[in-house]
């Protein structure tokens, strides 16, 4: 029996909580998860802890978001 995923979708301008893991390839960028989905932060300051950030981009299956 194969194991079903999660077929949330995140769209484009939605706002979501997201736990910041890691930072990103770029200064002041971040790597979050959300919805069970990695998403990268920019403009992100913090480099830990629950952010709420609002989706900005939303392109095969890469998320771009800033904060919210």
């Amino acid at each position: 029996i194969p194991m079903l995923l999660s077929l949330d979708k995140i769209i484009k301008g939605e706002k979501t909580y997201a736990e910041i893991k890691m930072p990103g390839w770029i200064r002041n960028q971040a790597v979050a998860v959300a919805n069970n989905r990695c998403i990268t932060i920019e403009n992100c300051d913090k480099t830990e802890g629950l952010v709420k950030i609002k989706i900005t981009e939303n392109k095969n299956n890469i998320y771009l978001a800033e904060l919210a």
